[in-house]
């Protein structure tokens, strides 16, 4: 159980700031993401607006956060990759987002995506107090593609 009070607040990855990861887990449907230290498990939410739904949809540098402190957390503007699905979906638009944590061995970067009419979009919240039971969260062992 976190330590924190229960409620989703958009802080992004901030929470994880000073934090050395001692695991990664995240959900068959991409929509949670959690992050166990020695003290504490961290539960994120890849969070769409109304009408859409947001999912993480690649990891690289795993293994540069393994048993690494957190010293650093970005984003990446990756509007240029915003598109229609299909050019006959017009509730079909992609945004394509992606946050990273810096340790000294390297970045771990999460690409996430949301699906929506194009109107809304997506964003990383942090779930304080949120029990990882019922998430169908499973230990990352390597990056997904």
């Amino acid at each position: 159980m976190n330590k924190h009070t229960a409620f989703e607040s958009y802080d992004g990855l901030k929470p994880l700031a000073g934090e050395t990861i001692k695991e990664v887990l995240l959900s068959g449907d991409g929509e949670y993401m959690a992050f166990v230290t020695e003290d504490d498990t961290f539960v994120f939410h890849m969070d769409g607006d109304c009408c859409s739904r947001s999912w993480v949809e690649h990891t690289s540098g795993l293994h540069e956060l393994i048993g690494k402190e957190v010293l650093r957390i970005g984003s990446v503007d990756m509007s240029e990759f915003d598109k229609r699905a299909s050019e006959d979906e017009w509730d079909d638009f992609i945004r394509h987002y992606k946050e990273f944590l810096k340790t000294r061995a390297g970045q771990f970067d999460i690409e996430y995506r949301n699906s929506s009419n194009g109107y809304y979009g997506g964003e990383i919240y942090f779930c304080p107090g949120r029990s990882v039971e019922g998430l169908d969260l499973v230990p990352m062992t390597k990056d997904k593609d």
